[in-house]
């Protein structure tokens, strides 16, 4: 399951030098991503615990972690802008990929728990999925706040909500969350069982059409530095280790905090992407999307994963 959308992008890329790269239309591409989005806030809204004690702790660890979230960004902007050199929507951009998570190491992360026999909260799914949100808001605010003049600041309040009420990538992402939450309601297990094989299908679609756009705008690999390969694998570390405290602090277990620590850590390769590119048109494939899938997923995977589980196993048992 993880190494599926790594391939599926590399397939795609191998494509588009035989000159097959309009084997995906526009159009397809479009529906693809709508789809994924979709498909996201389905999983984590069907993931909600309506257990009295549960629900509050996945109020609490949901509003720190969107909070987090939402506050990433702004940092990672300015480290992006200063030492990577990147235009103003590809910085915001790969900025709101580092504040949001991966769905695909959170998978990974549930699977090395149960290899193991830890248990962990079934919320942590529903927490997941609303991660995935502030982070793209936060992408919005800093494209508004440095990409207009002064002027435009007094009523950047009121246009950004705007964009935000009318975006439909965001909106796709909400309307899933709530038929999610109809289908845990209705105890719907059928609808549950098979969106994880539509999901997976549907993702390496997706990733099959990444690897086609960053086969066209390969020249934008150059713009790649060191600085920012580094920025790849430091900030996972610090990340993971803020959310092992949190989950500490919050009492969530070694198995719930494991996740939690991991969803901080990662960075979207899915919502983010879908939402900005649906957006702005200068967002490239080829600058927000190698240093994400070829650093970070791998070093949480590889990484950051067993070095969190360890710790958290000294430090919450």
């Amino acid at each position: 399951m993880t190494l599926l959308p790594i391939i599926s992008m590399v397939l795609g890329f191998i494509v588009s030098q035989a000159k097959f790269r309009n084997i995906i239309s526009t159009q397809a591409a479009s529906f693809v991503s709508s789809t994924l989005l979709f498909l996201i806030g389905l999983k984590g809204g069907s993931s909600i615990s309506f257990v009295a004690q549960d629900l509050k702790l996945f109020l609490y660890t949901a509003i720190i972690g969107a909070t987090i979230g939402f506050i990433q960004p702004f940092i990672f902007y300015f480290f992006i802008r200063k030492f990577a050199k990147l235009d103003i929507i590809n910085s915001a951009t790969l900025a709101s990929q580092y504040g949001s998570i991966s769905l695909v190491t959170f998978a990974t992360g549930m699977q090395y728990l149960l290899a193991r026999n830890v248990p962990f909260d079934s919320f942590m799914s529903g927490v997941a999925g609303l991660m995935e949100i502030p982070a793209i808001i936060a992408g919005f605010i800093i494209i508004h706040l440095f990409s207009h003049n002064k002027k435009a600041l007094s009523t950047s309040p009121i246009i950004l909500l705007n964009k935000i009420i009318k975006c439909k990538s965001i909106n796709l992402i909400f309307l899933g969350i709530i038929i999610g939450l109809i289908v845990k309601i209705l105890n719907l297990s059928q609808v549950k069982d098979s969106t994880t094989l539509i999901f997976m299908l549907v993702l390496n679609i997706f990733m099959f059409s990444v690897g086609i756009k960053i086969f066209e705008q390969k020249e934008s690999l150059l713009k790649i530095n060191k600085s920012i390969l580094a920025f790849g694998i430091i900030t996972p570390i610090l990340s993971a280790l803020i959310g092992l405290a949190l989950g500490y602090i919050l009492e969530l277990g070694v198995g719930s905090s494991v996740l939690f620590s991991l969803l901080i850590a990662s960075a979207s390769y899915i919502a983010v992407p879908a939402v900005m590119k649906a957006t702005f048109s200068e967002v490239k494939d080829a600058i927000i999307f190698p240093v994400v899938l070829g650093i970070t997923l791998p070093f949480n995977i590889i990484v950051v994963l067993p070095l969190i589980y360890n710790l958290a196993q000294l430090v919450l048992k």
